[in-house]
């Protein structure tokens, strides 16, 4: 049996949540569609659609809303980097900030997961 998700939703500027026991983590990837991470999912790197993120703790199936972001699943550790967190289902389904800034997303996603590297060690 696998351990469960440590989950981190993070934007440029803050964490949004920091969730260990996570039993699975559901999004939308760009271009392809539903994705649900379980643990002990391969790695995986990829480009989310904004909208709800939903993510299971014991019976508890609890929602985010997020603007688009980049995703990083590693052993049992799922970061998802976003440019708008808490949004409102209206800047979400209107896709605000949602492709305008994709070389600063993806900057600042490489500088904070190297920090967050820094802290396990």
């Amino acid at each position: 049996m696998y351990p469960k998700l440590h989950l981190r939703v993070i934007t440029p500027t803050e964490r949004l949540l920091d969730q260990e026991g996570v039993e699975a983590f559901a999004c939308t990837m760009k271009e392809a569609g539903a994705l649900e991470i379980m643990p002990g999912h391969l790695p995986l790197i990829g480009v989310t659609e904004p909208g709800t993120v939903e993510y299971l703790v014991g019976e508890d199936v609890k929602e985010l809303q997020v603007g688009t972001g980049i995703l990083d699943v590693e052993k049992d550790s799922v970061i998802l980097l976003v440019i708008g967190g808490g949004l409102s289902k209206a800047e979400t389904s209107t896709g605000k900030d949602s492709d305008n800034q994709p070389d600063r997303l993806l900057s600042t996603y490489l500088n904070q997961l190297q920090e967050m590297r820094k802290e396990k060690v």
